[in-house]
């Protein structure tokens, strides 16, 4: 919602320094269904304030047909969502800007607060920068928090909904202040970093987040990795193999209740503390357990991990006892074993 804080904003300038901002024209996506059976329709929440406001309104889904309305000169895209073309740009005295929760270059892509958190990074920073008529995230760079950038608080435990809540009020100032210093009008002071200027940086894309991100890669992924990406896109899921009556089956499980780090007691009743599942977690795949209502795996830097509810596509109030059914049958005591088992998920 930092559309709605940067609307706001850039109102408050309006009622404050009329000369500077006359007017106010907001546009707003389609409302979208959602909900079960997507039998309902939820408005973007900027058309309520742009309602409370009593600023005029445009609802497009496409930029094709579409014309800037009379008298509008600056163009600014906060969490729009589409590209907004040469076509518009060009016909507005000074083209557009745009409200960027990264330290620009870096983390361009539709969501920089998710992955600035999954790569585990502990600063962060937001960017006022122009709208490029073709490329998302390649404007200029008129504003910027300053290198390193503002310590994330908790980074341990944050999400990405709190993190927005911090960037939100920090985006709004910024272009307030981009507005009242005029910083848009040509020629621009492009304040991008120099890539040459530090080869040690490395620079990292972030993309919308997919099903496929959420997908636990168990022979990479340390158990922080998984517990952070729980933390920010979770739940996650992985395909569980197991042997059908005629023929190996694939179903998607979903950890719903998500993974924990075992304590002490845990790990050691899990018998994934074994020199037997240590050596078979040293390999490419680590081991799992399945004990009453708990399933344990030990991860290939050795930590145990524990989960207590999960969802099988294609089931009904699947219990963590049905994965040891599913990997070795009804009859199998696999739900009462402690012995690390060859690793079924994928």
């Amino acid at each position: 919602m930092e559309h709605i804080e940067s609307l706001k904003a850039v109102n408050k300038l309006r009622q404050a320094n009329p000369a500077l901002v006359q007017s106010i024209d907001v546009v707003a996506r389609p409302p979208k269904r959602f909900g079960r059976g997507l039998k309902q329709w939820r408005d973007p929440p900027v058309v309520q304030v742009a309602t409370q406001l009593q600023l005029p309104l445009h609802r497009i889904d496409t930029f094709t047909g579409w014309k800037v309305p009379e008298g509008i000169n600056l163009i600014i895209a906060v969490s729009f969502g589409l590209l907004v073309p040469r076509r518009i740009l060009d016909g507005v005295k000074y083209g557009g800007l745009n409200v960027h929760p990264s330290l620009l270059p870096d983390l361009r892509g539709a969501a920089p607060v998710h992955w600035v958190l999954l790569r585990g990074s502990t600063s962060t920073g937001v960017t006022v920068q122009t709208l490029h008529p073709s490329r998302m995230d390649r404007g200029k760079v008129l504003l910027q928090t300053p290198e390193p950038g503002f310590m994330i608080p908790n980074p341990g435990t944050i999400g990405p909904g709190e993190l927005s809540e911090v960037l939100r009020p920090i985006g709004a100032e910024m272009l307030s202040q981009v507005i009242e210093q005029r910083l848009f009008v040509s020629p621009v002071n492009d304040l991008t970093p120099p890539l040459h200027e530090d080869p040690q940086r490395t620079l990292s894309l972030a993309p919308k987040i997919s099903p496929e991100h959420r997908h636990i890669d168990w022979n990479h992924w340390t158990a922080d990795d998984i517990l952070r990406y729980q933390r920010v896109i979770g739940p996650l899921w992985n395909m569980i193999c197991f042997r059908g009556a005629r023929r190996y089956v694939e179903k998607r499980a979903i950890w719903e209740a998500g993974w924990s780090q075992a304590d002490d007691v845990e790990a050691q009743h899990s018998g994934l503390l074994s020199d037997e599942a240590s050596v078979k977690s040293s390999g490419k795949e680590p081991c799992v357990s399945c004990i009453g209502d708990e399933l344990f795996v030990r991860t290939h830097d050795g930590v145990v991990l524990v989960t207590r509810s999960v969802k099988i596509e294609g089931e009904k109030n699947a219990a963590i006892g049905r994965i040891g059914e599913m990997l070795c049958g009804e009859d199998s005591t696999l739900g009462k074993s402690k012995a690390a088992l060859p690793f079924p998920f994928q």
